[in-house]
């Protein structure tokens, strides 16, 4: 398994230009295709679970800044939880 710095390095090999527009291409070509199959499914090893406190009036909430997409919310009020 390579590297990212050996996946660019053999994508320069490949179409025989080391220049830094050809490695800027693989750059940006790997991220999309990395992004692209971490967006397939729901991996678990990107699920992560976070606790807040509410308060009364208060009506918006900053997330983590580490959550990308939200699957669901629970609000716990006592021993019910909604």
């Amino acid at each position: 398994m390579l590297t990212y710095t050996g996946r660019r390095n053999l994508f320069g090999q490949l179409a025989g230009d080391n220049s830094v527009g050809t490695l800027a291409l693989a750059d940006t070509l790997m991220n999309q295709s990395e992004k692209r199959i971490l967006a397939s499914r729901r991996w678990a090893f990107m699920m992560r679970q976070f606790t807040g406190t509410t308060s009364a009036q208060t009506q918006f909430y900053e997330t983590d800044v580490r959550a990308g997409r939200i699957f669901s919310v629970y609000l716990t009020q006592g021993s019910t939880r909604h």
